[in-house]
């Protein structure tokens, strides 16, 4: 379990980290935006605490180019996933804190 849960982890931190997406277009992602043939994720959406919603301009709505080694771990992570929401809220609620804790960012 410890493996599995590194290895999302690192994918989560990874994706946000070379995509420049907000966390609220991360949780809004579906498995359907991610095209791992093409090296692609398709921004449709953000999500709050409280609801979905549409991208607040036309420009937020993009296509974003994923490179090799990011389609192979999300290959990793999609095995045995429901085809709904990629992140959960609770589990990337964690993510800051636990990455935080993890690099020693703050000493």
């Amino acid at each position: 379990m410890a493996a599995e849960e590194s290895l999302t982890l690192n994918t989560i931190i990874r994706t946000l980290a070379f995509t420049g997406m907000q966390r609220g277009e991360a949780l809004a992602l579906k498995w359907k935006n991610i095209d791992l043939t093409n090296g692609t994720i398709t921004i449709e959406g953000t999500r709050d605490e409280i609801s979905y919603r549409t991208p607040k301009t036309k420009n937020s709505y993009r296509t974003i180019a994923i490179d090799e080694s990011l389609i192979r771990l999300s290959l990793c992570i999609v095995w045995g996933q429901d085809w709904g929401n990629v992140l959960s809220k609770c589990r990337s609620s964690l993510v800051p804190q636990r990455f935080i804790k993890k690099v020693n960012i703050f000493g």
